[in-house]
């Protein structure tokens, strides 16, 4: 579980914390990514240990595979909390330097955590996840169908002074509320107007349980699945088809959507959302993500 022609001049697992105050390179860079079981894989670096990482946007911290780090000596605070409700502290450390092909990030928090249910069930070797604090500096474009990633450095308006490196045609863009770390979206399903988060890390939609009758009249149950977050906990849930899905008054066909309790969300981070965009909504999409500018852009399809 968010401009005319791109030639411009300015061009999850949830983890909360606000100490954070990462220094960048100001360069951009392209970055092909591999979807690992409809996850966004990525190969970087973080304090001399490289390998594979996923970028969600619906987590706020970088989390660091427990497996392969030293945590002994770390201080632990909370909250952490996952897809399944899981609450608990987490041992956390500032990392010297996390890099990502020529960009370079210092003075990055981490939080660490055991993330070996994800490597067996997923088949990687995962090193980490990339969260919010790495990427609220930059634009980030996604090109799903390309495989690729860009990020742009901007400054604090949301602005870059770099030459664009690439002019796409605008399908759609709106603004977004910012809450904490999630990119919060208005959405609607059945004329009942809801708020929704953008979640590159959420491998399918999810609905929460408690959304008004009206919107379940729209959720045409299927079957039910196991699922589990960044905590190894297992729980079942309910997936289906959500019909009559709004996006700035642009409906969607029927998506494969998960009905769970977000609840635990509600609770840790002091808002309502009635659910999460993830893979299902993203799959097919070109999307470019301002967080100082809180908008959100939506690409025409691509012709390749």
């Amino acid at each position: 579980m968010n401009i005319l022609t791109l030639c411009r001049h300015c061009c999850g697992l949830v983890i909360f914390c606000l100490l954070c105050k990462p220094s960048i390179s100001r360069s951009f860079i392209q970055v092909p990514f591999k979807l690992v079981h409809r996850l966004i894989a990525i190969e970087a670096i973080v304090n001399n240990k490289k390998g594979t990482f996923i970028l969600d946007t619906g987590a706020q911290r970088m989390l660091l595979n427990q497996k392969y780090f030293n945590t002994k000596s770390l201080p632990s605070r909370g909250n952490w909390a996952g897809i399944n409700g899981t609450v608990q502290s987490v041992p956390y450390q500032i990392i010297d330097s996390f890099h990502l092909q020529s960009l370079t990030i210092t003075d990055l928090e981490a939080n660490f955590l055991d993330l070996s249910h994800i490597e067996k069930k997923r088949g990687i070797r995962l090193l980490g996840i990339i969260g919010y604090e790495a990427l609220k500096n930059f634009e980030v474009f996604i090109d799903y169908p390309a495989r690729k990633i860009q990020l742009n450095p901007v400054d604090k308006k949301g602005f870059t002074k770099l030459t664009p490196v690439f002019y796409e045609e605008i399908q759609d863009s709106l603004d977004f509320k910012l809450l904490h770390h999630l990119i919060v979206l208005k959405t609607e399903v059945g004329g009942v107007k809801m708020r929704m988060a953008l979640d590159t890390g959420s491998e399918l939609n999810l609905l929460d349980r408690l959304v008004k009758k009206k919107v379940l009249e729209h959720f045409e149950a299927r079957n039910t699945i196991n699922v589990s977050g960044s905590s190894s906990k297992v729980v079942e849930a309910v997936v289906g088809m959500l019909h009559h899905f709004k996006l700035n008054g642009q409906e969607f066909p029927p998506m494969r959507t998960l009905l769970n309790n977000l609840d635990h969300m509600r609770k840790s981070l002091g808002i309502w959302l009635d659910g999460l965009l993830g893979h299902e909504f993203l799959r097919n999409r070109r999307i470019l993500i301002n967080y100082q500018q809180r908008r959100l852009y939506i690409f025409k399809d691509k012709a390749f």
